[in-house]
């Protein structure tokens, strides 16, 4: 009579067994579900660099172009690249106004009419135009008209 009863309460713990396994290949299968999306929510969120242009790669705050672009680099268009030598805008690869390839791009930020990424202050449309003053924003000089 023994055997029989360690045989019957052998069989409940058998049939659990597999129970249980499938238990666990639920939860797996679920936590890798899980992770997946996790890792495609935090590829969306990153999105596209503003500076870049790069896609999930990292965030526009982190982007090595806000200390130095590359030559010949291609940057968004909100934002500009100015020089680290003089702090003039370039113009095509290279500063407008010393020639040195090494430059940092900046956020395009208007004091003006408060818009972001869209243009800098001397091209706002809000900036009403002065016929006696002109100012090349690419080598930072500017002219003064004085009339008598």
């Amino acid at each position: 009579m023994e055997t029989g009863s360690k045989h019957e309460e052998s069989q409940p713990k058998e049939e659990s067994q597999p129970e249980e396994s499938q238990h666990d290949e639920s939860e797996n299968d679920e936590s890798e579900n899980f992770e997946s999306e996790t890792d495609e929510s935090e590829d969306e969120e990153i999105g596209e660099c503003k500076y870049c242009l790069k896609v999930g790669d990292h965030h526009t705050e982190l982007c090595s172009y806000i200390d130095e672009v590359p030559e010949n680099a291609i940057v968004g268009e909100s934002c500009v690249v100015t020089c680290l030598v003089c702090g003039c805008f370039f113009r095509d690869s290279r500063c407008a106004n010393c020639g040195i390839t090494l430059g940092h791009a900046l956020f395009k930020d208007c004091l003006i009419c408060g818009k972001r990424g869209e243009h800098m202050e001397f091209e706002c449309p809000e900036l009403e135009p002065n016929p006696d003053f002109s100012f090349d924003p690419y080598g930072r000089s500017f002219m003064v008209d004085n009339r008598p």
